[in-house]
């Protein structure tokens, strides 16, 4: 019970927190209108929308090209400016209607974080405070030994839970029962959830967890195929066009292309990055020849053995989008769960606490607990009762 106390707040503060993250791209994508796309529109080619960009940014190098997730995503262009003016970064974000034509904004990352929608900060905010409670390495480390006290506290709780094995919300019971057993109830129902979650998310901060999983699979996690730096152009070569590295990317592995990356150098590989055919949400990374497009290498993570894919998942599982829409369904519950058996647990400690803090005042006194008393002393007594064994009831002498 104290060890719950001393936790209680971060464990609040990190299911609260959690339940709301989980949507994020959601609420952010309200907030950045997505485009009106008709049935069967179509989208402009990608060499005329590259044009408009390079005429609103005479001279600057291409750097990537993102294509969007959804139909209604607008296409975004990244360019590094050819003189960009002092303190800034030279890099330039341009987003455009990919149906239009139309540039819907340029602006540069000191722009951005300076314009950046109420949304957009919230959800960082928030993230930050899920992640390190806004104190960078310390809270990070108070994260992580919070939910390490939570899987304690989960699996001590089905030990308690056991005798009495409340599996529903008793009908027409006191408030004080009510709660005891919505306390109960979050606590088995969101069991598996919470330890699934709470492991990943160690993972994520404590890389040694994942090491060992994978050591004690008897596996190792393979090098990622590497490309060579840079490729020395034919005799008479020009570097293939955006719009013929697309179609050379078609013919890759994968459902569709969502990212093209430009080397900043003459020669340096073109990274493709082609979302996978099965709804796992896995990304494959492609390097292409800038020449030829000839495939200089592939990283493809179903390619890899299981206990490495585990690991590289931990993201994914922790907050259910390897699930799609049920699993952040069920991580979004497990996650209010969290703030429910917190805010339940408190109170059913607080009331025991004050009952016996009465007894103790009225046995110093040398006076007899009062009615109102006596029936929240046996309310008490109730909470620790198996349903199947009748609760003791106030009677005409006590």
């Amino acid at each position: 019970m104290w060890t719950g106390l001393a936790v209680s707040v971060f464990l609040l503060i990190l299911g609260v927190t959690g339940s709301i993250v989980e949507w994020a791209p959601e609420l952010t994508r309200t907030q950045k209108q997505p485009l009106a796309a008709p049935a069967g529109a179509k989208a402009i080619p990608v060499g005329e929308l590259v044009a408009t960009v390079q005429k609103a940014s005479p001279g600057a190098p291409l750097m990537v090209v993102n294509l969007g997730g959804e139909r209604t995503d607008p296409y975004s262009f990244i360019v590094r400016e050819s003189a960009p003016k002092r303190g800034r970064s030279g890099v330039r974000f341009y987003t455009v209607n990919q149906y239009t034509g139309e540039i819907i904004k340029s602006q540069t990352p000191e722009e951005n974080a300076r314009n950046s929608r109420f949304a957009d900060r919230f959800m960082g905010e928030t993230l930050a405070l899920h992640k390190n409670l806004w104190a960078g390495n310390t809270g990070l480390t108070i994260v992580n030994y919070s939910t390490l006290v939570g899987i304690f506290l989960i699996l001590t709780g089905l030990i308690l839970w056991w005798p009495r094995k409340i599996w529903w919300i008793t009908k027409g019971a006191s408030w004080r029962r009510l709660n005891f057993d919505l306390h109960s109830v979050a606590g088995f129902y969101s069991m598996i959830f919470f330890l699934i979650i709470s492991i990943t998310g160690m993972m994520v901060h404590w890389g040694q967890i994942g090491r060992t999983i994978i050591q004690l699979a008897g596996q190792q996690r393979p090098a990622p195929a590497a490309a060579p730096r840079r490729i020395p152009a034919p005799a008479g070569a020009r570097p293939l066009s955006l719009e013929e590295l697309l179609a050379k990317a078609d013919t890759l592995p994968g459902a569709s292309t969502t990212s093209v990356r430009f080397g900043q150098h003459p020669g340096e590989p073109v990274t493709v990055l082609r979302r996978s055919a099965a709804s796992d949400g896995r990304t494959i990374q492609v390097s292409l020849d800038p020449f030829t497009g000839a495939t200089l290498a592939t990283n493809d993570p179903a390619a890899q053995p299981w206990a490495v894919r585990l690991v590289r998942n931990t993201v994914p599982i922790h907050d259910g989008t390897l699930f799609g829409m049920p699993g952040r369904i069920i991580a979004t519950i497990t996650s209010t769960a969290v703030p429910v058996m917190v805010i339940t647990g408190f109170i059913i400690w607080w009331k025991r606490k004050t009952t016996e803090w009465k007894r103790r005042w009225a046995k110093h006194r040398g006076r007899p607990l009062a009615v109102k008393d006596l029936e929240e002393e046996l309310e008490t007594k109730r909470e620790g009762l198996d349903r199947a064994v009748r609760s003791p009831e106030l009677v005409a002498g006590d």
